[in-house]
C-alpha cells in the first residue's frame, strides 16, 4: 500500500540490534480458509488419508484361478487384510479384459506361491467393472484412493512392451518407486519394495528421474 518500514540499527559494544516497526500480515484466516477449501475437495473426490473398505485377492484365491484374474466378488475378496499387500501395476492387454489369456495370472500365481499369506490389489479385480448402483458408489469412493493404497502396499510391475507408454502405468511404476526408496509409513514394519514380473523392457532412467521429481517430457 505504499507505506514505509523503519528499521533502526544500533550497536553497543558487541551487541548488534535491529528494530524495526513493520507489522507481520495476518495470515492465520487465509491459512483456515485454504485448510477449508482442500478438505471439502477431498470430501467432494471421497479421498482420505488412510483408506478403508478397500478389497484385496489374498494369495490362495489367486492360486485357486484355473484361466483368468478372478472377477470382482466381495464374498471372496478380503477388506482391510492385515499381512503383507502388494499393489499390481500393469497394462491391460485389451479394452475389456487386462489378461484374457492368463499372462499376468501366471506371473502372479509364481509369486503368490512363495508369499502365501499375502493379499494383492489389483483393479480388475478389487474394482466392480460391470457396476450396480451400490459398486458405482464403491468405485467412485476408491478410485481417488489408488495413490493411497499404493502408499500402504509394496508394488508389483508387470512388465509389457507398451507399459511405460501409458499414463496410468507410469504413475504407479513412479509411485512404487518413490514409496520404496522413502519407506515412511510401512505396513507392519515391513519395508515396501518394488518387483518386476515379465519380460517386457525395463525403464533404465526413470530412479534417477523418480529421485529428482521430474515429470515425463511427454
Amino acid at each position: 500500500d505504499g507505506a514505509l518500514i523503519t528499521n533502526k540499527v544500533s550497536f553497543r559494544n558487541k551487541e548488534f540490534r535491529v528494530e524495526s516497526d513493520f507489522t507481520p500480515y495476518d495470515i492465520k484466516s487465509f491459512i483456515e480458509l485454504e485448510k477449508s477449501r482442500i478438505a471439502n475437495e477431498q470430501y467432494e473426490a471421497g479421498f482420505i488419508e488412510s483408506p478403508t473398505q478397500i478389497y484385496f485377492v489374498a494369495a490362495h484365491e489367486l492360486l485357486a484361478c484355473a484361466r483368468t484374474l478372478p472377477h470382482f466378488d466381495r464374498a471372496r475378496l478380503v477388506s482391510d487384510p492385515k499381512g503383507p499387500r502388494f499393489f499390481v501395476s500393469h497394462r491391460w492387454l485389451s479394452p475389456t479384459h487386462p489378461d484374457p489369456e492368463g499372462r499376468h495370472l501366471d506371473l502372479l500365481k509364481r509369486h503368490a506361491g512363495v508369499h502365501r499369506d499375502a493379499f494383492y490389489w489389483i483393479d480388475f479385480s478389487c474394482l466392480p467393472q460391470s457396476r450396480n448402483p451400490a459398486d458405482e458408489e464403491l468405485f467412485r469412493n476408491t478410485l481417488p484412493k489408488i495413490a493411497s493404497i499404493q502408499s500402504t502396499a509394496s508394488t508389483i510391475v508387470i512388465l509389457s512392451e507398451d507399459y511405460n507408454d501409458r499414463l496410468w502405468c507410469y504413475i504407479e511404476h513412479f509411485a512404487g518407486i518413490l514409496f520404496s526408496q522413502t519407506n515412511f509409513n510401512s505396513v507392519g514394519g515391513t519395508l515396501r519394495t518394488i518387483e518386476y514380473l515379465g519380460d517386457g523392457p525395463t525403464d533404465q532412467s526413470i530412479l534417477d528421474r523418480v529421485q529428482a521429481l521430474q515429470e515425463p517430457a511427454w
